[in-house]
């Protein structure tokens, strides 16, 4: 019997278990199967529960608004073979609303959930994309989007839909304001949630602060927020009421169920410091980056864990890096510069992407116990050290969602 003429049910079961990027290409073997694949609610839901089972997903990286596939070769890392990377394109997001279809968008900011990529242009337009199946939805803003505007990706799990929010801060005298839209793919709108609300956190993004953090200056630079089980995270901080110059580093959530802001602890103790937050492979836990305000060259990735009956969230320790030559801490990271990072837990290091400096026009940063690797890389690079947006990496799940429509 051939694959083709299989009953749907087990033709649905072994496509489960075929990547995503593969299953894309299948699409043009047949219009039967470009169906199945594209709109089969139930190969959709398997094939997201196998991808939690195996380690499907690719590293991403956003350079000069364009996005690019890095495939690192780490095998023999630990017997002084050295490391390598390769960045290739591979997604290219068109314009769908131009007259010209083929014309490639530049992507200034993403924040990515379940396959699906939120991504915010350099022409100041939103749009939610799944590279794996082609698909994109060009969101209409309200009244206007803005350069300044933070944005997030979740999931309401009570009405079982899709959500985007949206973040307007803006200084009224000398207090922060915030207005937050929040928009359901349902019923393809926005709805305000809050106007002009004075909050006391901060979410450090687009520019660089000097905030104390436990009684020291120090600079933070660019935060992304990362969504995980249908909520977004972003590292903020909280002003101290007693010192109105200092500020408490805080993780700040938003449940797209209830809509409602939270904050959770961070790990680590006062003297750690926190600098950026990744996922895990799987995009099922949430990961963080420390490092010591006293051993700066030492660095301490934490994961996640959220109790299903409570809700509380647990960290525990995944891997401590470091490099016995703290002269590379500034080669790696100059205080203001954005970091993005992913874990090899099995390798035992650390995977950075850093924007070029003075000391390195290197992006991308290999570090484990004791060792630093700097990569030199064939493929795509910033154009200009100045004046190019930080890289931005990233672990992307590729999956069968399809982006809803609204009623």
């Amino acid at each position: 019997m051939m694959i083709r003429n299989l009953p749907e049910d087990l033709l649905v079961e072994i496509l489960s278990k075929v990547l995503a990027l593969s299953l894309a290409r299948l699409r043009s073997t047949s219009k039967k199967w470009n169906a199945l694949i594209k709109y089969e609610r139930l190969l959709a839901k398997k094939h997201s529960a196998n991808a939690l089972m195996h380690s499907s997903s690719l590293a991403l990286v956003l350079i000069d608004y364009r996005h690019y596939v890095a495939r690192f070769n780490l095998h023999g890392i630990h017997s002084n073979v050295a490391p390598s990377v390769k960045v290739t394109g591979q997604f290219s997001l068109n314009d769908t609303l131009s007259n010209n279809s083929s014309e490639e968008v530049g992507i200034c900011n993403v924040i990515h959930y379940d396959g699906l990529l939120l991504c915010s242009t350099n022409d100041n337009r939103l749009v939610v994309w799944n590279p794996c199946l082609g698909e994109t939805r060009w969101i209409q803003p309200r009244n206007s989007y803005k350069e300044s505007d933070l944005y997030a990706l979740g999931y309401d799990n009570i009405s079982s839909c899709y959500k985007i929010l949206r973040m307007e801060r803006f200084l009224h005298g000398i207090i922060f304001q915030t207005d937050i839209e929040v928009y359901d793919f349902t019923s393809n709108s926005w709805r305000v949630v809050v106007v002009g609300k004075s909050r006391n956190w901060v979410i450090i993004y687009g520019e660089t602060y000097d905030i104390s953090v436990n009684g020291h200056i120090v600079i933070w630079g660019h935060t992304h927020g990362m969504s995980v089980n249908g909520d977004t995270y972003w590292l903020a901080s909280v002003q101290i009421l007693e010192h109105e110059d200092h500020y408490q580093p805080f993780l700040l959530s938003f449940d797209f169920s209830t809509e409602r802001f939270g904050s959770v602890s961070l790990p680590g103790d006062v003297y750690t410091i926190p600098l950026a937050l990744s996922v895990t492979r799987q995009g099922r836990q949430l990961c963080m980056l420390l490092h010591g305000f006293f051993k700066s060259n030492v660095y301490d990735i934490w994961i996640a864990s959220k109790s299903e009956s409570t809700g509380a969230m647990s960290w525990s320790k995944l891997l401590t890096v470091w490099d016995d030559d703290i002269h590379n801490h500034f080669r790696f990271r100059q205080f203001g510069n954005e970091v993005s990072f992913l874990t090899d837990y099995e390798k035992e290091v650390l995977l950075t992407c850093n924007k070029p400096n003075q000391y390195s026009k290197n992006i991308i940063i290999i570090m484990g116990k004791g060792k630093y690797t700097e990569l030199e890389h064939h493929g795509a690079k910033p154009t200009h050290v100045h004046d190019s947006p930080t890289p931005f990496l990233f672990s992307y799940v590729p999956s069968l969602v399809q982006i809803q429509q609204g009623i």
